[in-house]
C-alpha cells in the first residue's frame, strides 16, 4: 500500500493516515497447508519426516504443523479464526495475532501482538516487529487486515509510516517516523500541546 505522506522538518508537520493498513505486506489470513501427507499413515507431529515441502494440517484448535525442507514445523495459529481444516486435505491457520519471534510464513504476513500493543512482520520464517502502536486505537484486526495506530509514540520507537507525524504520548513533542524510527521534532512550549486536527498534527 502506498501512503500518502506529506512532511517537513519545518513549521507544521502534515499529517498522513494513521492508521497502518497492513503495512504494505500480504496481511491476510496466512494459508499454511495444502494436502495432507500422512497417506493414512499416523498423525504427523513437529519434527517427524515429511516429504512434500508446504503441505500438512491443524495440530488443535490454535496451531498448524507444515512440512518445511522435509519435516514437520508447528505454528501458532493465534488469530480468532485459529486453524481450521477446509476439507481432508486442507487447512488455514489465522496469523493476524501472534507473538514476537512466532515460527510464520510467508514472509511479508502481518500480525498485531495478542496485547495489541505492536504490529509485528513475518521476517526468516519469525515474526518481528515492525512498529508500535501507541495511538488510542492500537493495533487491531479488522477482517483480514492488519491495523497499526501510529499518532502517538515514544522517542526511538520502531514506526512504519515513513515521513509521518505523530505526538510523544504526553503531548508535549512532535515526533516524526525517519528510516523506521520515532525521531524529535520541536518541543510544544508556552502552554501548547502536541494536537491532531483534522489536517495536520502541530503545537497548539
Amino acid at each position: 500500500m502506498d501512503f500518502n505522506r506529506r512532511g517537513s522538518l519545518d513549521g507544521v508537520m502534515w499529517k498522513t493516515t494513521k492508521i497502518a493498513s497492513c503495512i504494505a505486506l500480504a496481511c491476510a489470513l496466512a494459508t499454511a497447508c495444502a494436502s495432507s501427507d500422512s497417506g493414512g499413515a499416523a498423525e504427523p507431529k513437529a519434527g517427524a519426516p515429511c516429504t512434500t515441502d508446504g503441505i500438512g494440517k491443524c495440530d488443535g484448535p490454535a496451531a498448524v504443523l507444515t512440512c518445511v525442507k522435509g519435516t514437520y514445523e508447528r505454528s501458532a495459529c493465534l488469530g480468532a479464526n485459529g486453524c481450521k481444516s477446509t476439507d481432508t486435505t486442507t487447512a488455514v491457520c489465522d496469523t493476524t495475532l501472534a507473538n514476537l519471534d512466532d515460527t510464520c510464513s510467508p514472509d511479508g504476513v502481518a500480525a498485531c501482538t495478542t496485547d495489541g500493543a505492536r504490529l509485528l512482520a513475518c521476517a526468516g520464517e519469525k515474526f518481528v516487529l515492525k512498529s508500535e502502536c501507541r495511538g488510542p486505537a492500537k493495533c487491531a484486526v479488522n477482517g483480514t487486515a492488519v491495523q497499526c495506530d501510529q499518532s502517538k509514540g515514544n522517542l526511538d520507537d520502531a514506526c512504519s509510516l515513513e515521513g509521518s507525524a505523530l505526538c510523544s504520548t504526553d503531548d508535549t513533542k512532535v515526533f516524526k517516523c525517519v528510516s523506521g524510527k520515532v525521531v524529535a521534532v520541536k518541543d510544544c512550549t508556552d502552554g501548547t500541546k502536541c494536537t491532531e486536527t483534522a489536517d495536520a498534527i502541530d503545537c497548539l
